[in-house]
């Protein structure tokens, strides 16, 4: 219903102009050439009314589909991180949590939406986290893929402030047009103890 009083108001607008136009143009005499005039410009509103119906629905619905297979494809991204084994976080350029699955809740003992837009230092020891922000902006002017186990050992900050010993993966990637990094994690606390 919104789509046809648009439609409607778009028609009005159109009738209305031309009125004017033809007013202010002299095309009809005061008298007898108003009710010309007001029947001219409902024709021209009523001709162009099919096209703009079919230019607003289409445009509409594309919008509309965009934003549904928008939708679909975070959705499966999501669901694909989700499988994952390992805990992923999917950090932005400027180094602040965009989303994270259900293993790295489990991990760090966070909720989503406690992480959500947060620096990814929350999940670094305090005492380490002014070195990680300096690795993290050179990590990010040169990203490249960085396999798990490759590099020095790390230590992930649990919510309770336990630390646990970490192997992480960086793999640089775009999502939604964004430039993003997934960081797989794994809690290497079992293999230490071995």
């Amino acid at each position: 219903m919104g789509r046809l009083a648009s439609v409607l108001r778009i028609l009005l607008v159109i009738a209305v102009v031309e009125f004017l136009l033809m007013l202010g143009l002299g095309q009809f005499e005061l008298l007898d050439g108003i009710a010309g005039a007001l029947l001219d410009a409902a024709v021209t509103a009523a001709i162009a009314a099919p096209f703009l119906y079919v230019w607003v629905v289409e445009g509409v619905a594309e919008q509309a589909t965009e934003e549904m297979a928008a939708r679909m494809s975070k959705l499966k991204f999501r669901e694909l991180l989700d499988a994952v084994a390992e805990g992923a976080v999917l950090v932005d350029r400027d180094g602040r949590i965009r989303h994270i699955n259900r293993q790295a809740e489990q991990l760090f003992g966070f909720e989503r939406t406690e992480l959500v837009n947060q620096p990814i230092e929350l999940l670094v020891p305090e005492r380490l986290r002014k070195a990680h922000v300096g690795h993290r902006d050179r990590y990010m002017a040169d990203p490249q893929l960085i396999p798990q186990g490759i590099g020095r050992e790390l230590v992930g900050r649990r919510r309770d402030g336990s630390e646990f010993p970490m192997e992480l993966s960086l793999s640089p990637m775009e999502t939604d047009g964004e430039f993003g990094v997934l960081a797989l994690v794994t809690d290497i606390s079992g293999r230490r103890k071995t």
